[in-house]
C-alpha cells in the first residue's frame, strides 16, 4: 500500500510541471490575441487565399552579341590582329556610355584549317591568234598544206556551208587558227603577224589562193595554276553587350560592321532586376489590398480578418523574378551597313507578368458574454 502511495505521489510530481508549463502557454497564448485584438476578440483558426493579376513591364535593357573572326599564317598573328580590332571597338563602346560590367567575352576560339592555295608563276605569257579563211585549188592542196606544215600549221577544217563559194573549178574553202605566245601583248601580235605574212608570201607563188584573217584575239593566256595545301589560323572572339539606352543599338552596330565585326542575328530585350524589383514593388500592396477584400467577402459579418501569419508572392508565366525575360527580335541589319547608314531596330513591346499572392490570416470573432 504505502509503494502505490508512493508511486501515485510521484506521478503527480511529474505531471505537475507539464500541466504548469500547458497552462502558462495557454495563457501567453490568449495574452498574445488580447494584445493583437483586444481583450473582446479571439482567434478561432485561420484562411489560406491566393489572388493573381496581370501588368506589362517595358523593358529597360537590349542584349546581343557579336563576333569577329581573323585570320593569320600563324595562332599569333591572328590573335594579334583581333585584339587590335576588339580593343578599338571595347573603347567605342566605354566612350559611348557602357560599362566594364556591361561587356562579356562569352566565347574566344581557336582555329585550324588547310586550304588550297594557288602558286602564282613569276611570268605572264600573252597570246595573240588570227581565224584564218583559205581558199586552195584541190590541185595545190598537199603543196599548201606543206607550207602550212612548215609554219605550225597542222590542223585545217573544211567550211561546207560556205553557199557564196562560186563553184569554179575545184576551189574549196577552209579554215586553221594561227596562235603566237609571247611575254607581252605587243610582241605576240607581231609574231602572229609575221607568221601570217610568211604564209600569204609562199601561198603567192603557188598561184592564185585567197586567203582573208576573219578573226583576231589577243589577251593574257590562261596559265596553268597549281595549289599547295597550306595551313591558315582563326580566332573568333563573341563579345556579348548590354545596352541600357536603345538609341545607341544602332550606332554600336553600325560601328561593329565597320570594323569587320559580324552582329549575331539575336538581339533580345529584357527587363534589369532594378526595373522588375520597382514594378514589383509598386504593385505588392495592391495584391494585399485585393487579398484582404477577398477574405472579408468570403467571411462575411460574423468573423472578423485577423492578422497575416504567412505571405508570399510569385512572378509567373516567361516571366519569372529570379530570371530576366527575354524578348527576341529578329535584327534588321544589313551585313554591309556603313557607319552612316541608319540600321532599322525593332521597337521592344511591353512583356506581361502574371504576379500571384498568397496568404494565410487568422480568423477573429467577438467574444460573447
Amino acid at each position: 500500500m504505502k509503494h502505490k502511495l508512493l508511486l501515485i505521489v510521484l506521478l503527480n510530481l511529474a505531471i505537475l510541471p507539464l500541466a504548469n508549463a500547458q497552462k502558462q502557454s495557454d495563457e501567453n497564448q490568449l495574452l498574445l490575441q488580447e494584445y493583437k485584438y483586444g481583450k473582446g476578440f479571439i482567434s478561432v483558426g485561420n484562411i489560406n487565399l491566393t489572388v493573381n493579376d496581370k501588368f506589362k513591364v517595358k523593358p529597360d535593357v537590349a542584349e546581343f552579341t557579336v563576333t569577329y573572326k581573323t585570320e593569320g599564317n600563324s595562332y599569333k598573328e591572328a590573335s594579334d590582329k583581333n585584339a587590335v580590332t576588339m580593343k578599338e571597338f571595347n573603347q567605342f563602346l566605354l566612350d559611348s556610355g557602357l560599362k566594364k560590367a556591361d561587356l562579356t567575352t562569352v566565347s574566344y576560339r581557336n582555329l585550324e584549317r588547310q586550304i588550297e592555295q594557288p602558286i602564282k608563276t613569276k611570268t605572264v605569257q600573252y597570246q595573240s591568234s588570227y581565224v584564218v579563211q583559205l581558199y586552195i585549188d584541190q590541185n595545190l592542196f598537199f603543196n599548201v598544206t606543206e607550207i602550212l606544215d612548215k609554219n605550225g600549221i597542222h590542223n585545217i577544217k573544211q567550211n561546207n556551208y560556205d553557199f557564196n563559194l562560186k563553184q569554179s573549178g575545184n576551189i574549196s574553202h577552209y579554215v586553221f587558227n594561227l596562235q603566237e605566245v609571247a611575254s607581252s601583248r605587243e610582241k605576240a601580235k607581231q609574231l602572229v603577224q609575221q607568221k601570217y605574212q610568211n604564209i600569204v608570201d609562199e601561198l603567192k607563188k603557188l598561184g592564185d589562193n585567197t586567203i582573208t584573217v576573219s578573226a583576231y584575239d589577243n589577251q593574257e593566256n590562261a596559265q596553268d595554276t597549281n595549289a599547295e595545301l597550306v595551313k591558315k589560323y582563326y580566332v573568333l572572339n563573341t563579345l556579348a553587350l548590354k545596352v541600357k539606352n536603345f538609341d545607341l543599338i544602332g550606332k554600336i552596330m553600325a560601328k561593329a560592321q565597320a570594323l569587320n565585326i559580324s552582329v549575331n542575328n539575336d538581339l533580345s530585350y529584357s527587363v534589369s532586376d532594378e526595373e522588375l524589383e520597382n514594378t514589383l514593388q509598386q504593385h505588392e500592396k495592391m495584391l494585399y489590398k485585393k487579398l484582404e477584400e477577398k477574405a472579408n467577402r468570403l467571411l462575411g459579418n460574423h468573423y472578423q480578418l485577423g492578422v497575416a501569419n504567412y505571405l508570399n508572392y510569385t512572378a509567373t508565366d516567361d516571366f519569372p523574378i529570379q530570371k530576366n525575360p527575354r524578348l527576341y527580335a529578329q535584327s534588321l541589319v544589313a551585313q554591309e551597313a556603313s557607319i552612316d547608314n541608319k540600321i532599322d531596330i525593332q521597337t521592344p513591346e511591353d512583356l506581361e507578368l502574371i504576379l500571384t499572392m498568397e496568404g494565410s490570416f487568422e480568423i477573429v470573432r467577438k467574444i460573447i458574454n
